[in-house]
């Protein structure tokens, strides 16, 4: 599953900021700047040039700019950026609907903005800086998982001090007796963004299970006994392996419906060796081993 992030000057409170090409461009330096292109689709409606129901940007500029060479400057940026992300089946008036309701079947939306967006955007999901574009796909893994491998896709994408093994859909799987992600993404994506972003100078793993337990709220511990399958063997270059530790647990309670019931579904992991590009491994997530 893909986000789709749309543009439009419709989009737009102050329609006097779209004069300053300043502002065109740091919208265009947004855009560029997304590091997660495999899973984001920046969409222009085909009406994007409309500030209003009723007037254009170039009516607009033509009453507010006296200087000609000016004007053709902003038009040929804005066409240079909206013309090569148009899409001919979205306009303002669905774009906006579809980003309010923030999902459907195919897509999550949000806006993408760098200057104050018109009232009835407010409440959408807004890209204003870079680190929004992972918040849009946190917070949609948590609730638009679709499926086992679609979800494990996404983590692999989305966490990048995570390493995630090939396997990672197979055990997301057994979650809830074989119910899968889509009823447990919710806490599962909170525990394993509470992984993604420890503070990687931390090396003492009961600082480790006790941060976890304060960030996420979810219980930390290491296992009681026969720990001889939590041990996975990984390459941490292309000329070392080394066998990791993954005893340390995270109990997961509960699942999407917020209920108490516990579905002993747990996050097993451990640490990857100091100065690894990845602070820990992910050995299995999904019911207890």
């Amino acid at each position: 599953m893909k986000s789709r992030v749309l543009i439009s000057l419709n989009f737009i409170n102050s329609q006097l900021d779209i004069c300053d090409l300043d502002n065109i461009k740091d919208m265009e330096k947004l855009i560029n700047d997304n590091v997660l292109q495999d899973i984001t689709e920046i969409i222009a409606t085909d009406d994007w040039y409309f500030l209003t129901d009723e007037k254009t940007i170039f009516e607009f500029l033509a009453e507010h700019i006296v200087d000609r060479q000016r004007i053709v400057a902003i038009l040929s940026k804005l066409n240079q950026l909206f013309g090569i992300y148009i899409s001919d089946d979205i306009n303002n008036v669905n774009a906006k609907h579809l980003a309010i309701h923030k999902n459907d079947d195919l897509y999550y939306y949000a806006v993408l903005s760098k200057l104050d967006v018109i009232q009835e955007l407010n409440e959408c999901c807004i890209i204003k800086e870079q680190s929004d574009y992972k918040r849009l796909h946190i917070e949609n893994l948590a609730l638009c998982p679709e499926s086992n491998e679609d979800y494990a896709k996404r983590c692999r994408l989305v966490f990048d001090k995570v390493m995630f093994l090939d396997d990672l859909p197979d055990t997301l799987s057994t979650l809830g007796d074989g119910q899968g992600i889509k009823n447990f993404s919710i806490p599962i994506t909170h525990a394993i963004n509470t992984l993604n972003n420890l503070d990687p100078s931390i090396r003492n793993i009961q600082s480790v299970m006790h941060s976890i337990q304060e960030k996420c709220g979810f219980e930390c511990t290491p296992q009681g006994a026969k720990k001889g399958h939590l041990f996975k063997t990984v390459d941490i270059s292309d000329t070392e392996k080394q066998k990791i530790n993954c005893e340390f647990h995270v109990k997961i309670s509960g699942s999407n419906a917020k209920d108490k019931k516990d579905y002993y579904s747990r996050i097993y992991f451990g640490l990857m060796p100091s100065g690894h590009k990845k602070y820990c491994l992910i050995l299995h997530c999904g019911k207890h081993l």
